[in-house]
């Protein structure tokens, strides 16, 4: 069967509707799905969701380049690009992933501030905090994927790119779908997709990939 592969962050990794989320565990009904499940029913392929929550664009390209030889010519690729302030680190313990994807504006996990002397927690703090909102990030970022866009499109596969910061089409953001946060009236306080939100964003890129090859 032919595949559906998705590559982003939490957005499209499904973040608060997992399983083993608040809001799954209240809220979820039968039909309900991510926006990437309805838009592979609705074209009749096998779904391969690796988004990741929390990602970078540098973690989200290395999924892309990982999978890349296993991608058909049938298949769809649909890649989000993610915030370019997010930094990868070393994971310098032995628990999780080998890169750790830090925040110009978040704490570290607990778990991974025990792996950190304090000089490395200090140097990966003022390394955001100097660095991170630098536009080269987000130029060096956008040439890596289009690299990648183009090299999938010359194999003959179809290939969509949409922005988290840069939708430009009748919807703008992602926050003009309905959270989870509006789906519960502040009971669950998270800002992703609500499964009905999941539901219009289904409907938005199914109208924009049947024109266009990439839609950012």
């Amino acid at each position: 069967m032919d595949k559906l592969w998705t590559f982003g962050d939490s957005f499209t990794a499904g973040h608060g509707c997992e399983e083993k989320n608040e809001y799954y565990k209240k809220y979820y009904k039968e039909g309900d799905k991510l926006w990437c499940e309805h838009l592979a029913d609705k074209l009749n392929l096998e779904s391969i969701n690796l988004g990741v929550n929390g990602s970078s664009n540098e973690r989200i390209i290395d999924s892309i380049i990982t999978n890349y030889d296993k991608i058909s010519t049938n298949d769809i690729v649909i890649i989000q690009k993610s915030y370019p302030h997010r930094l990868d680190v070393p994971n310098m313990g032995t628990e999780g992933n080998e890169w750790v994807t830090i925040f110009a504006n978040y704490e570290f996990n607990t778990w991974y501030l025990k792996t950190l002397s304090k000089e490395q927690y200090q140097t990966a703090i003022d390394f955001c905090y100097y660095f991170s909102d630098n536009s080269k990030y987000k130029k060096r970022q956008n040439l890596r994927f289009g690299f990648l866009n183009k090299s999938l499109i010359k194999d003959g596969i179809k290939v969509f790119v949409w922005d988290l910061l840069e939708i430009k089409n009748k919807k703008l953001h992602p926050s003009d779908y309905q959270t989870i946060r509006g789906a519960t009236n502040n009971e669950v306080s998270d800002g992703h997709f609500s499964f009905d939100g999941h539901y219009q964003f289904y409907k938005w890129i199914y109208e924009e990939i049947k024109t266009k090859n990439e839609i950012i």
